[in-house]
């Protein structure tokens, strides 16, 4: 019932567990300001004291599954939080004023119960990662794809039914996370993300990929399992560095001869 510390040269690492909130706010106001990194997850927290906002230095927070409905407005005083994770609570809602955060680099609130993206987040532009799955969301705003350095986005498992045609200006993107949504069409654009490696897109409605899918030529992993595809373009046999394709549950009759050039 006491928190585990741990020091290493570079930084310094606290976890906190099974601790009260009156606890965790007096371990709090001893922690030296100069931390990095602090973990108070699975804690059955419902709100975050106030005296977090002592740690000006804090890099990471970790606040994930415990039992928060609100983000705490005193978090987005700790401007130099590189990495935020909100992941398994009861959020409902981001706040715009997470804006404030503008060193942050990556930012994981999955499985809450989030609609909506704010498109403030569009001026974290840091940001390199973003996870918002597992929650209610309907709509990517176009916004979101003005963030140049996002190498990671993952929607999974949200109400999704359609993308922005500006999600072709996510250049630096690595891996795109779209399965178990309700997309029925995927746009044309989505062939301009050259640096990506993996597409997941298996349980959807999708019926027909853009014919110049072949432009991702650096993507390692395909999935497009459980959609109503009926034809795969003859492009896919360009994708040079394909390792793993996933076509099971689609209505495909024929698969083009060039497939066989997807050696690896």
């Amino acid at each position: 019932d006491f928190p585990i510390i741990f020091c290493d040269e570079c930084s310094m690492y606290i976890k906190i567990s099974k601790l009260d909130y009156n606890n965790i706010n007096k371990t709090i106001e001893e922690m030296p300001i100069s931390l990095k990194k602090l973990c108070m997850d699975n804690n059955h927290l419902m709100s975050i004291p106030k005296t977090i906002t002592k740690l000006i230095e804090l890099k990471e927070l970790n606040i994930s599954n415990n039992e928060i409905e609100i983000i705490p407005t005193e978090i987005f005083n700790l401007i130099n939080l590189e990495t935020l994770k909100i992941n398994c609570n009861i959020i409902s809602n981001i706040p715009t004023e997470i804006t404030k955060l503008i060193n942050l680099r990556v930012l994981s609130i999955y499985t809450n119960s989030i609609k909506t993206i704010p498109i403030e987040i569009s001026k974290l532009s840091k940001l390199e990662e973003l996870n918002v799955c597992v929650n209610s969301i309907k709509i990517l705003p176009k916004e979101i794809c003005n963030l140049k350095n996002l190498t990671i986005l993952n929607l999974h498992s949200n109400e999704i039914n359609s993308l922005p045609t500006e999600i072709g200006n996510l250049l630096n993107l690595k891996e795109l996370f779209l399965n178990d949504n309700q997309i029925k069409k995927i746009p044309i654009e989505i062939t301009n993300l050259s640096n990506l490696k993996k597409l997941h897109l298996y349980n959807n409605q999708i019926s027909l990929l853009p014919t110049k899918i072949g432009y991702l030529n650096k993507l390692e992993k395909l999935n497009l399992r459980n959609n109503n595809i009926t034809k795969i373009p003859i492009t896919v046999g360009s994708l040079i560095e394909l390792k793993k394709l996933y076509l099971s549950n689609n209505k495909i009759n024929i698969l083009p001869k060039k497939i066989c050039n997807l050696i690896n």
